[in-house]
């Protein structure tokens, strides 16, 4: 979800994708501008920090208001802050955080997940006191309460219980998201050697075409320049979540099974999905037939080889669609993955959902995760993929067998988040 509207019609922009900028020459700052709004939404707004040496970047795949922004100016800026207000007739609050001047969050979250987010704010290396204001019923005390979450009190500067603020929070236009093109114009950049620059590109073209109509022969033998091509920071970022979605390639996978684990005569002993190829490993059963099997295999757009030491080997290339920049990152990958962690875990009696290593690579961080289960149906796998909706997480492989029907294995994905 990228807006939250007021019972006004009021549209505001929650999870809106940041980025800190550093001011630099304007054509790269625009292109790197430009590749951003690709991954993370058409709508932007900018704002000039440190004396205009670096800019706040906001996206998001909707117009609306920045809601962050605007509670915080409500609040008088503070350098640390966090407010979070119930909304009405739903188990669902506003969470805006604010930690070092800059947003670490803002969304509309369930109420049961927001002390895991409270919680990730602990695991920050350095230690700020926060400016703590709520309303309605949410799960944060001032002093520890049985089911609330509260901060030691070195952690807070300030804590206030308050009537609502998003029913009358005034928006202003300077907080709404225009589209890309429009933001950059009013970041003002210094144009100022275009006019010149273009007067003397046209006295070389023409000049350059002069001297080429008089000397043709010295002309052809020039060797062309070289341009030296942009390097995209977010190259690798922008393909993995161009990717198809989690949850559409677990669904598909879920759909196979149920098909493969009614074909007579065979067993499923192993499924494998890498990146747009799956493969499927066969073993026959008494009443097996090859040539019975090879017919199916055509019908369903397998390919087929017989495995080495009997069964069979299925495999094929898999066509999904793959995202839009609406798969953009909106948090910090830990906040992505607590709400995994609970949301996963959730489902079975142990532990499933584990992280290994994280990897910063200066624009974003990316953390590789698993999920390992034993012994559980289709249906439980298919109610697993939904809790990937709308995640920055790219599936890296899935690895399942079966028996009796029932599925173990693991799935192994990627967590992309703000650096």
């Amino acid at each position: 979800m990228t807006v939250l509207t007021r019972d006004d019609g009021t549209q505001f922009a929650i999870n809106s994708y940041r980025e800190t900028l550093v001011v630099k020459k304007t054509s790269i700052l625009k292109k790197e501008i430009r590749t951003l709004s690709h991954i993370h939404g058409k709508f932007a707004k900018f704002r000039y920090r440190d004396e205009r040496q670096r800019i706040e970047a906001a996206f998001s795949s909707d117009q609306g208001y920045i809601l962050g922004l605007l509670i915080w100016r409500h609040f008088n800026k503070p350098s640390n802050f966090i407010y979070c207000e119930a909304l009405p007739h739903s188990e669902n609050a506003i969470l805006v955080i604010m930690h070092d001047l800059s947003f670490y969050l803002e969304t509309e979250i369930p109420k049961a997940n927001i002390i895991t987010e409270l919680a990730s704010l602990l695991l920050l290396g350095e230690k700020a006191k926060f400016d703590i204001y709520i309303s309605g019923d949410v799960p944060i005390a001032q002093t520890p309460t049985e089911g609330k979450f509260a901060f030691d009190k070195s952690a807070v500067n300030l804590f206030q219980v308050l009537p609502p603020v998003f029913p009358t929070l005034e928006a202003t236009p300077d907080t709404l998201l225009l589209p890309v093109e429009e933001a950059i114009k009013e970041l003002e950049l210094p144009e100022s050697y275009a006019v010149p620059a273009l007067i003397a590109l046209a006295v070389i073209v023409l000049g350059g075409y002069f001297w080429r109509t008089t000397h043709p022969r010295e002309a052809a033998r020039i060797t062309p320049s070289i341009e030296t091509p942009y390097f995209n920071p977010y190259k690798q970022l922008q393909a993995a979540l161009s990717s198809p979605s989690p949850e559409h390639i677990l669904m598909t996978v879920c759909d196979q099974l149920d098909t493969l684990l009614s074909l007579p005569g065979w067993v499923v002993s192993k499924i494998v999905y890498t990146p747009n190829t799956l493969s499927v490993t066969l073993m026959p059963m008494s009443a097996s037939h090859f040539r019975q099997l090879e017919t199916w295999a055509i019908r369903a757009h397998y390919n087929l080889e017989p495995k080495t030491g009997g069964g069979a080997i299925l495999t094929q290339t898999l066509h999904l669609p793959v995202r839009t920049s609406e798969a953009g990152i909106y948090s910090s990958s830990l906040g992505t993955y607590a709400a995994l962690y609970d949301s996963i875990n959730r489902l079975f009696p142990y532990v499933a959902l584990t992280a290994s290593t994280s990897k910063n690579n200066g624009t974003y961080i990316e953390l590789s995760t698993s999920i390992n289960f034993q012994n559980i149906s289709v249906t439980l796998l298919r109610q697993m993929s939904h809790t990937f909706s709308r995640q920055p997480i790219a599936i890296n492989a899935i690895n399942l067998t079966t028996q009796s029907g029932l599925i173990s294995g693991s799935i192994k994905f990627s967590i992309f988040g703000a650096s």
